[in-house]
C-alpha cells in the first residue's frame, strides 16, 4: 500500500510516497517538486532504508538532496536526470548506489562516497558533464561497468587508500595492484602513457574522451576491451607495445581523428602497415584508422576484413576489396557515411551479418566478373545466380526492381533504405526472412506472378499493369 510524507522544504511543499515493506519504508517518489530534499530517517516509527528505482527520475527542480544514516539501497535510476542538482550528502550507512542512479546530472561537481557504500552500479554517474572530482571510499569493492563514462569536465577519480579493491594513481581508476585499468577520467587533455603494471584495458575504460590525443602502452599491457578508446574524437596516434595480443571490437570506434596506429615490430600478434592494423601475417585487417581519407584499396596478402575494421570512416569514399580477400565480417564498414561505392574481388566467399549498414551514400556494388558467389545489379547485391537478394545500396533512389530470378530476401535487405519510390517485383512473392523494410515504399508486382496479396512483410502491395524502369 502507497502512502504520503509531507516533507516541507526552504522553498517547497512536496509529499513524498512510500511503502512498508517488512517493517521498513521504502520511498518511492514525491507528489510534488521539492528542490531540497531531506529523505527522513524514520516515517511512523519505521526506519526509511531504501529509495526506489527512478524514485525522483526527472526532478527538474530539485537542487540538494540529504540521504539519512537509514538508508542502506539507492535505486536503479533514482535520481537520474535531475540536471539541476548541484549537491548530494550521502549517509553513513548507505551500501549500494544502483546503475544509472545519478546520471545526467549536469550540474554536479563534486561527489564523495562514503566508506559505507560497497557497490556502485553501472553508469551510475555517467553523462554527469560538469563533474570534476569523485572520490570512492574504502568500502567500495564492486563498481559497474563505465561509472564516470561522458563526464567530460572529470579530471579526478581518487580512491581512499584503505579500500582493498580499487586504486588511483594520477587521477586514473585501476584495481588494487594496478594491473587492470577501469576507468579513465573524461576530463583529462593531452596523451597518456600506460604504466608497465597494466595488463588489461577494461571494457569502455577511454570511451568519451574527447581531450585524449594519443595513447601509448608499454610492453607488459596484453588485453585491450571491447570499446577501450571507441568515441575518442581527438585521438590521432596509437602506440601499442609488444606484449598486446588481444583488442576487443570497436576498441578504436568513433575515433574520427585517428590517423595512425604503430605496433612493436617483436608483437607476436598484430603488426602496422601504413599506419593500419592488421594482424601479425598480415592476413586480417584489424582496424583502419578513421581519420584517413580518400579511397583505399585492400591488397594481397589481406584474406579477411576484421570484424567492424572500417566501422565510422566517414572520410572514405571508395573502397577497393582485392581478389585475395575471401571474407568479410559483420559491419565491417558500419558507419561509412561518405562511402559510395565499394568494389568486390573476384576471390570473397563469404560475408558477415550487414557489413554496409549506415552506408548512407553507398549507392552501388561493383563485383569483379570473375568473382563465382556474388552479383549485383542496380544498386542491389546478389548471390550469383539472383536468386537471393542480401543488400540494397542505401542510397537507391526512385523506383526499384527486384528481378523474376529473387525467391529469397535476406531478413537486413533494406535496413536504413528510406529513398525508394516504389519496389518492383518482376516475379513471384519471394520469400523473406523475418525483418525486411525500414520505409513504406509500396510493393508493386505484375499480373500474373503469384503469391501476393494485399500487404507484403507488412508492407502495403498492389498489382501493376506494365514494367517500369529504374529510377522512373
Amino acid at each position: 500500500m502507497l502512502f504520503c510524507l509531507t516533507v516541507i522544504t526552504p522553498t517547497l511543499r512536496a509529499q513524498l510516497v512510500f511503502i512498508t515493506n517488512n517493517g521498513a519504508i521504502t520511498i518511492t517518489g514525491s507528489s510534488g517538486s521539492p528542490a531540497n530534499l531531506v529523505i527522513p530517517a524514520t516515517t511512523n516509527g519505521l526506519p526509511v532504508v531504501n529509495i526506489a528505482d527512478s524514485s525522483f527520475q526527472g526532478q527538474q527542480f530539485l537542487r540538494s538532496v540529504t540521504i539519512p544514516n537509514s538508508v542502506t539501497n539507492i535505486g536503479n535510476y533514482a535520481f537520474n536526470f535531475c540536471q539541476y542538482l548541484t549537491n548530494i550528502t550521502f549517509g553513513t550507512g548507505l551500501k549500494r548506489i544502483g546503475n544509472s542512479a545519478f546520471a545526467y546530472n549536469y550540474a554536479l561537481r563534486n561527489v564523495i562516497i562514503p566508506n559505507s557504500v560497497t557497490f556502485m552500479g553501472g553508469l551510475c554517474f555517467s553523462d554527469c558533464i560538469g563533474l570534476t572530482n569523485i572520490t570512492l571510499g574504502s568500502g567500495v569493492t564492486n563498481v559497474g561497468l563505465n561509472p564516470f563514462i561522458a563526464d567530460y569536465a572529470l579530471v579526478s577519480i581518487q580512491v581512499n587508500t584503505a579500500n582493498p579493491a580499487y586504486s588511483s594513481l594520477g587521477g586514473v581508476l585501476f584495481n588494487k595492484n594496478y594491473t587492470n585499468l577501469v576507468q579513465y577520467p573524461g576530463g583529462k587533455i593531452g596523451n597518456y602513457t600506460v604504466t608497465n603494471s597494466v595488463r588489461t584495458i577494461d571494457y569502455g575504460a577511454f570511451e568519451l574522451s574527447p581531450n585524449l590525443t594519443g595513447i601509448i602502452t608499454s610492453n607488459k599491457l596484453v588485453s585491450i576491451g571491447l570499446y577501450a578508446f571507441a568515441n575518442c574524437t581527438s585521438l590521432t596516434n596509437v602506440v601499442l607495445g609488444a606484449g598486446v595480443t588481444n583488442i576487443g571490437a570497436y576498441a578504436f570506434g568513433g575515433d574520427t581523428k585517428l590517423l595512425n596506429i604503430s605496433v612493436a615490430t617483436n608483437n607476436p600478434s598484430f603488426t602496422n602497415y601504413g599506419g593500419i592494423l592488421f594482424n601479425k601475417s598480415r592476413t586480417t585487417l584489424v582496424t583502419f584508422p578513421q581519420g584517413k581519407s580518400g579511397s583505399y584499396t585492400v591488397t594481397n596478402p589481406v584474406t579477411n576484413i576484421g570484424f567492424g575494421a572500417f566501422s565510422s570512416c566517414e572520410n572514405l569514399t571508395n573502397i577497393v576489396i582485392g581478389d585475395s580477400v575471401t571474407n568479410i565480417e559483420a559491419a565491417a564498414f558500419f558507419g561509412c557515411l561518405n562511402l559510395t561505392n565499394i568494389t568486390l574481388g573476384a576471390g570473397l566467399r563469404t560475408m558477415g551479418n550487414d557489413p554496409f549498414d549506415e552506408c548512407y551514400a553507398l549507392t552501388t556494388f561493383t563485383i569483379s566478373p570473375s568473382n563465382s558467389v556474388f552479383a549485383s545489379q542496380d544498386g542491389l547485391l546478389f548471390n550469383k545466380d539472383k536468386t537471393v537478394l542480401i543488400r540494397c545500396s542505401e542510397a537507391v533512389r526512385g523506383n526499384c526492381i527486384i528481378p523474376a530470378s529473387v525467391t529469397e530476401i535476406k531478413s537486413l535487405a533494406f535496413l536504413n533504405v528510406f529513398n525508394i519510390k516504389k519496389l518492383y517485383f518482376l516475379g513471384d512473392a519471394p520469400t523473406v526472412n523475418g525483418y525486411t523494410f525500414s520505409g513504406n515504399s509500396p510493393i508493386c508486382y505484375l499480373p500474373g506472378t503469384t503469391g501476393w496479396g494485399a500487404t507484403y512483410s507488412g508492407i502495403e502491395s498492389r498489382g501493376e499493369r506494365r514494367r517500369v524502369a529504374v529510377g522512373e
